[in-house]
């Protein structure tokens, strides 16, 4: 029973992928995208605000395009960083700060 549902969600997710590569977005959600994608990059730059600007342009794409898998996926990542800037500071006190607690 277990390798049958394991197939039938293999089966699923690739489908979901074959379909999100062939799904054009909106030009207005493909330009917040676009914004989003440099604001990530000024981000990993050293201006961890830009994190949270990129989170907000997603949504945006998002609510423009509710299909719009690549948007999903950024903004999935993106958000982790923007919770955790201090994950990325070459600051070993500050990355220790922002792992989660662990029991």
């Amino acid at each position: 029973m277990k390798s049958k549902v394991a197939v039938i969600a293999i089966v699923l997710c690739l489908a979901a992928a074959g379909w999100a590569q062939g799904h054009k977005p909106s030009a207005a959600a493909k330009a917040d995208f676009d914004q989003a994608r440099e604001s990530i990059s000024k981000g990993f730059g050293g201006d961890a605000k830009e994190f949270s600007k990129a989170v907000d342009l997603l949504k945006k794409a998002i609510a423009l395009d509710p299909d719009y898998y690549e948007a999903h996926q950024e903004y999935i990542m993106t958000y982790a960083f923007a919770a955790a800037p201090d994950a990325l500071s070459d600051d070993t006190t500050k990355q220790e700060a922002a792992k989660p607690a662990r029991e």
